[in-house]
């Protein structure tokens, strides 16, 4: 029950609409979909990791290892980097 409590979805364009389980797994889909729309996507993705992190919210080990998966690991080095 935790994590359908934590679900969330979003709806993206031609795709529907798509369950998010954590903050990482939204903050990887803004680094993925960055590529193609560019820096308001990736700032969103920031915002995300920030804010999780500010409320503990947040798993790098886990974060990372999508971003890996999604190829988009170099970009979320780079972001956590500048936090």
């Amino acid at each position: 029950t935790e994590v359908v409590a934590r679900r969330r979805h979003v709806k993206i364009g031609q795709i529907g609409e798509v369950a998010i389980l954590s903050p990482e797994d939204l903050a990887v889909l803004y680094l993925v979909s960055s590529l193609d729309r560019g820096v308001k996507d990736l700032v969103k993705a920031k915002d995300i990791v920030a804010y999780s992190k500010a409320r503990g919210d947040f798993n790098e080990e886990y974060f990372l290892r999508k971003s890996e998966e999604n190829k988009v690991k170099h970009l979320a080095l780079t972001l956590l980097s500048k936090m």
